[in-house]
């Protein structure tokens, strides 16, 4: 059982809002019964199981006899390692493109994952560059004769090795950057990219708040495959890089909001 001292929910209306408080005790906890989730949510059980239910389907928990198991207690290995091995290609493919939009002495937010890290590996030797990040494994990048590396501070997120709360959201607050490379989690056609955690929501967020330019870096495996919580709407996203070009009427409506399409010419079998 979780101990009283973990902070209690009062009674959520939307779906999506149980699902952010699950996965938040999730990520304190690894695991969680059902008894224990209902008496955090004070949710029926037949509510409960429709939200795990979903949220096995997006691959954000692991269903157990009597609860749910966060994939990083299961496999064994922080979650940001496995990440990094999935679709190194298309990753290496995206990254190399997204430094191409990054020109000499600008201020650039990179965000956490393993798309970014890709990124931010290709400009850290890029003498004048100021790159701004929540990112721990990007921080350690940092070079005597490269780019200079600002920490944005805050909380360690042990699967996205990311710093976040409300010391990272303040210190965004107070500066400007030229251009902010973002990841997601999953992609909507008609709501934009998306996270599973709401304390990266909230950085990701911040930072798209104080760019001039926000570029998203997301696969083609994420579209049509949103993740729990919304960070932003495609009117906010300039540039959507990825490995192969959108077909259909739904990507022509992300082209409506004004954002740009680069793809990579990655070979990618879209959903």
């Amino acid at each position: 059982m979780i101990s009283s001292g973990v902070t209690c929910y009062h009674p959520l209306v939307f779906a999506q809002e149980r699902r952010t408080a699950i996965m938040t005790l999730l990520e304190q906890h690894g695991r969680l019964s059902v008894g224990d989730i209902q008496t955090q949510l004070s949710a029926s059980p037949a509510t409960i199981r429709r939200d795990l239910g979903e949220m096995e389907r997006l691959g954000t928990v692991v269903r157990t006899h009597g609860g749910i198991i966060h994939p990083s207690v299961l496999q064994g290995e922080p979650v940001f390692q496995r990440r990094a091995q999935i679709g190194s290609d298309a990753k290496r493919a995206i990254a190399e493109r997204a430094a191409r939009e990054v020109d000499a002495g600008m201020v650039v937010y990179i965000d956490s994952g393993t798309s970014a890290l890709a990124v931010a590996s290709l400009l850290v030797a890029r003498r004048g560059l100021t790159i701004v990040t929540n990112s721990i494994p990007i921080l350690a990048l940092s070079r005597s004769d490269g780019a200079t590396i600002v920490s944005t501070g805050g909380t360690v997120r042990v699967p996205s090795q990311s710093l976040v709360g409300s010391d990272a959201h303040g210190w965004l607050s107070r500066i400007r950057v030229d251009v902010a490379i973002i990841g997601a989690s999953g992609l909507s056609p008609q709501d934009g990219p998306s996270v599973t955690s709401l304390e990266e929501c909230a950085t990701k967020r911040g930072a798209i708040e104080r760019a001039t330019r926000t570029i998203l870096i997301a696969d083609a495996s994420k579209w049509g495959r949103p993740a729990l919580i919304a960070f932003a709407g495609w009117p906010a996203i300039d540039t959507w890089i990825t490995d192969a070009e959108p077909v259909g009427p739904e990507a022509a409506r992300v082209c409506t909001f004004g954002t740009r399409i680069i793809a990579c010419e990655h070979p990618h079998r879209w959903p």
